[in-house]
């Protein structure tokens, strides 16, 4: 009974670290730090960054500088139910005989439902991508219109489409797509 125990006390332990490191950015570095360059380049920075074994497959020439957990969340009405209401009369015509009249409506009872879709979210030089069973999306950078950064999540903006991504990592997120840009006026100075 005791070597039972020992075995279900080392699995939730195993089970444990393992659910802790999915929940953190794959990166030594805290948010903030990123952009304390010191005596480093932009591109030195980003070098440094980038990480070697993503589970995502990369393209040619694709460097990855974040991985990390998201969440996009897609709200829907839908009629749970209805309520209805009626009202009715009758009168007399005769003797044993009456005429029936009644009105009634029925009204649907709406709500919102929030389906929670939980997915990867991973930073290229390339491109911003987001694997979920659905909700995901992969936008290079020439195809991005914006970026909003918030509090708890970040807004994809290409051409007419909108993406919503929860994350816990914003603040990291934010720092190195300023560095990027760091890196990308280092490389281009006329522009």
């Amino acid at each position: 009974m005791g070597v039972l125990i020992g075995i279900l006390c080392a699995l939730a332990l195993l089970y444990c670290i393992g659910s802790h490191q999915s929940r953190t950015p794959r990166s030594q570095y805290q948010a903030g730090s990123i952009l304390m360059l010191g005596d480093m380049t932009a591109n030195d920075m980003l070098d440094e960054l980038e990480l070697h074994d993503v589970s995502m497959q990369l393209r040619r020439d694709e460097d990855c500088y974040f991985e990390g957990v998201g969440f996009s969340y897609h709200s829907k009405d839908i009629v749970s139910g209805y309520k209805s209401s009626s009202r009715g009369s009758s009168m007399r015509v005769m003797k044993g005989y009456s005429i029936h009249k009644s009105t009634g409506q029925s009204k649907a009872i709406r709500e919102t439902v929030r389906t929670e879709y939980p997915g990867r979210l991973f930073i290229t030089n390339q491109r911003i991508v987001f694997l979920a069973e659905r909700y995901g999306f992969d936008i290079g950078f020439d195809k991005l219109s914006n970026i909003t950064m918030y509090d708890e999540y970040l807004e994809v903006f290409s051409g007419s489409r909108f993406y919503r991504v929860y994350t816990p990592h914003t603040l990291f997120i934010r720092d190195l797509i300023t560095l990027m840009n760091m890196c990308y006026k280092e490389q281009h100075p006329d522009e």
